[in-house]
């Protein structure tokens, strides 16, 4: 397809990729229907969608393209041995990040919380404190916001779904 213009693109185009990506390669291994429809019916479906959408094409090159069934795989539960082989191997290690420069960690913590009968108690290094206590606005109330819109009300977490 590579040397196919995309205004020559046909139907019969988009089945002979998906007869050659189902085929076996030349170890013997073919790519299982659910990897070759991933790649067809995703990637080069959003492709051929911004291509209709810059108006470079107008052919549905997807038209009569049909699948074989997928044969879902049976689970492989792991065995006695091997679950306890795993569990040792957690057990034996410590995973985790590597300790912080001493720059940035903070010498102590203080709470940020006033109610300590709170079920999630939050505690704040004490430099964010004093940066957020420089910050506090004149009249506080327990519903106030620490950051703001631009607006000077709540930040709404769904604004942040398109970023």
């Amino acid at each position: 397809m590579a040397d196919i213009p995309l205004t020559e693109l046909a139907p019969k185009d988009v089945r002979g990729l998906q007869a050659e990506l189902l085929a076996p390669n030349r170890t013997g291994r073919a790519l299982s229907v659910k990897t070759v429809k991933n790649a067809i019916n995703g990637t080069l479906r959003a492709f051929w969608r911004e291509a209709i959408a810059d108006e470079l094409v107008t052919r549905d090159i997807f038209a009569g393209l049909q699948w074989p069934a997928w044969d879902h795989p049976e689970p492989e539960p792991f065995s006695s041995d091997e679950m306890r082989r795993i569990l040792g191997c957690f057990q034996a290690r410590r995973f985790g990040f590597p300790p912080l420069p001493a720059l940035l960690v903070p010498p102590t913590y203080v709470s940020a919380s006033k109610d300590a009968s709170r079920a999630a108690h939050r505690q704040a290094p004490a430099r964010t404190v004093a940066v957020l206590r420089a910050i506090e606005p004149l009249h506080v109330a327990p519903d106030t916001p620490v950051f703001t819109s631009t607006a000077g009300g709540p930040i709404e977490p769904k604004s942040f779904s398109e970023h």
